[in-house]
């Protein structure tokens, strides 16, 4: 009985211990007893299920919705494309990933670095995508030409999917600054490469701690098509098993 008593006093002791633990952090926050701190009230808040917090697909979501997506290649030019690693890989899972993209009424965007020294994006891409135009720019970051980010906000969507070479470089600061602009991002990695292996890791690994979405360009096309009973999942099933 001893042992017991003691037991039930010291749980008890521990939680009155905690309960003015809390009250004091709750006083020392607000100046006043019965209500959270502000950044544990945004936490809460920021768990609430985004169907709640929105309706609208036009908000953020964790899954690519096709009516509030583009998708963004970035420098998918031979000079580049031919020496990064898995280029074979990179190059079909691109050019797949466009043709699901245009099936489902996505716009695609054609970015190109230097084409008067870089040359144009590699042809077979280039046709997948469609008679769009291309808009070069000279800084790595797309976003730094103010053509292009005219013509990305002129889309009115608040999601890109974006792929291209270098990794490291044009993807990576193309990305940190879609996210500065408010965009939510979506990097395919295995449409997006560099010439060095560790490169294309740090870069995905700094682009996922910053706030995007590091997927594959299957995953991606899957969201886009959303539901298997469509014409558009008819039309887009060999393209998914070449993926």
């Amino acid at each position: 009985m001893a042992v017991l008593s003691n037991t039930l006093f010291a749980r008890r002791s521990v939680v009155s211990t905690r309960k003015a633990y809390a009250r004091a952090i709750t006083i020392s926050h607000t100046g006043k007893p019965g209500s959270l701190p502000k950044h544990l009230t945004q936490q809460t808040e920021s768990r609430t299920p985004s169907s709640r917090r929105c309706s609208s697909l036009k908000c953020p979501s964790f899954v690519i919705r096709p009516d509030n997506a583009a998708v963004l290649s970035v420098d998918h030019q031979d000079k580049v494309l031919e020496h990064v690693q898995d280029h074979e890989t990179v190059l079909s899972q691109a050019v797949n990933l466009v043709k699901v993209a245009r099936l489902a009424g996505v716009a695609v965007m054609k970015i190109e670095h230097c084409p008067d020294k870089l040359g144009p994006t590699n042809r077979v891409l280039a046709e997948a995508m469609g008679p769009v135009p291309a808009y070069p720019k000279v800084t790595w970051s797309a976003f730094r030409n103010s053509e292009i980010e005219a013509a990305v906000s002129a889309l009115g969507v608040r999601q890109l999917i974006i792929f291209g070479v270098e990794c490291h470089i044009c993807v990576c600061q193309t990305t940190l600054d879609a996210l500065d602009l408010g965009y939510q991002v979506f990097v395919v990695a295995d449409a997006a490469s560099s010439i060095k292996p560790m490169d294309r890791d740090i870069a995905l690994a700094r682009v996922r701690a910053a706030g995007a979405y590091v997927t594959t360009a299957q995953a991606a096309a899957f969201e886009l098509i959303e539901r298997a009973d469509t014409d558009l999942f008819r039309r887009a099933h060999p393209i998914l098993k070449l993926m």
